[in-house]
């Protein structure tokens, strides 16, 4: 799997096992390998190295460019892989590759080796790809087997729903924050797939097929799931899951946050809970698979807390901090102070501001209440926290020894905005604001 690093030029090696004899009955399916290749920009080029003209005898190209044009998957079929292949990406351009092996290939599964070379003038990712074959004699693959296989490559899909633009520059930029945890759940799984749309999706089918929800958009009155409860709740009781980010953990009191709190575990209860703005210092974190490979953290984000959670079924605290003195500055009022948030905070308790829930309904659920600040996303385990709570709502098993995430750029924060950026913005003050270490 390729990471986010720029790359010129990216090749994919793939060879056969020349000694591999063993022939196929004519009606049976042939064997392939497929290579999904996700990518920003343009449509990518698939060539032997040798002869351009074997193409037609090695596969077929297929291209898909998704509604938004933002992302473009190229799936590849090679039936007769028996001469090196390139694929060639243009400069400044960022990939994803998946791979996936026919379920009649008597074989074992191929190997996918990447290895990244660099030099003075040029970073060039080359990932070498070997079919190890270990042919079997035809009729001696187990169901166990076969079952197994199909769990390895089971697809998961994600859809992220992305609310209306609202707070201006760096702030609930909920379709760049999307994107770019598109990006990073890419980089994490080879088994899920993720779309991003804008708004509440008019194509029902969309919904239907999901196996998570990630909702990030304005609250209250103007949540883009507001009327769309009872979809999700269907999501989540055949089996899939929700995930809610920052002020999409708030409905409106009454009915709809009542069934909020019911389908994700928790809600941002006016006169209740409270929003301020603040550094919560996560000192440590629970067992728990949305928690894997997240090191301890601090961010400063209006970190929502005195949530109202659910008395069914499992809440599982994600973050949890102290909030300072500070946070009750502000006189009390719907989202700003009540007697009994000030009682919490007097006393020193642990505040909640993530969470996981497993409804006795079915299903999963994240809350995560963090990200009002767009630049927050470059914190590595902020977004390593919220990636693994997108694949987990999902069914997507999470490594508990993972590598960490691919750092992310200036380009990449500023890209995807809602609003044009200001002429006084300036990014070295907010790189030491938010304590960012970014490359320009």
């Amino acid at each position: 799997m390729f990471s986010r690093t720029r790359l010129g030029e990216r090749r994919l090696r793939t060879t056969n096992n020349e000694q591999r004899t063993t022939r196929r009955a004519p009606a049976k399916p042939p064997d392939y390998v497929r290579f999904t290749v996700t990518f920003r920009g343009t449509v990518l080029q698939l060539c032997p190295l040798a002869n351009r003209s074997a193409f037609a005898d090695n596969g077929e190209l297929q291209t898909r460019r998704t509604t938004n044009q933002a992302t473009t998957q190229t799936m590849v079929t090679l039936f007769r892989v028996n001469s090196p292949l390139s694929l060639h990406a243009p400069p400044a351009q960022r990939c994803h590759l998946s791979m996936q092996a026919s379920p009649h290939m008597q074989s074992s599964q191929p190997q996918f080796r990447p290895t990244v070379i660099r030099s003075s003038s040029l970073a060039i990712a080359a990932a070498l790809v070997m079919i190890v074959p270990f042919v079997t004699a035809p009729g001696r693959v187990s169901a166990q087997e076969h079952a197994t296989q199909g769990e390895q490559t089971k697809q998961h899909k994600v859809l992220m729903i992305a609310g209306a633009r609202s707070h201006g520059y760096g702030a609930h930029e909920h379709y760049a924050g999307l994107k770019m945890l598109e990006e990073s759940v890419l980089e994490a799984s080879d088994n899920v797939t993720v779309e991003v749309v804008r708004g509440w999706p008019k194509d029902a089918s969309k919904i239907d097929s999901a196996d998570a929800i990630v909702v990030y958009s304005d609250g209250g009155k103007r949540h883009v799931a507001m009327d769309h409860r009872d979809e999700i709740r269907e999501v989540l009781q055949r089996g899939g899951g929700l995930v809610a980010l920052h002020y999409a953990v708030e409905m409106l009191p009454g009915e709809s946050g009542e069934e909020w709190t019911d389908l994700l575990g928790g809600h941002f209860e006016v006169d209740y809970s409270v929003n301020p703005h603040w550094v919560a210092e996560f000192q440590s974190l629970p067992d728990h698979p949305v928690a894997s490979n997240v090191k301890p953290f601090h961010a400063e984000d209006e970190w929502y807390f005195h949530m109202r959670f659910s008395d069914k079924g499992k809440v599982t605290p994600l973050l949890q901090a102290v909030a300072p003195e500070e946070t009750m500055r502000r006189a009390d009022g719907p989202h700003s102070g009540n007697p009994s948030v000030r009682k919490s905070v007097a006393a020193g308790e642990l505040q909640t501001v993530a969470w996981a829930f497993e409804p006795e309904t079915g299903g999963r659920a994240v809350g995560f209440t963090g990200g009002h600040y767009h630049w927050n996303w470059a914190q590595e385990p902020m977004r390593r926290l919220v990636t693994n709570a997108i694949r987990w709502a999902a069914g997507d098993k999470v490594e508990p020894n993972a590598e960490p995430l691919p750092s992310v750029t200036t380009e990449d924060l500023l890209e995807n905005q809602d609003y044009p950026k200001p002429d006084s913005f300036d990014m070295d003050k907010i790189k030491s604001k938010f304590e960012l270490s970014v490359a320009s």
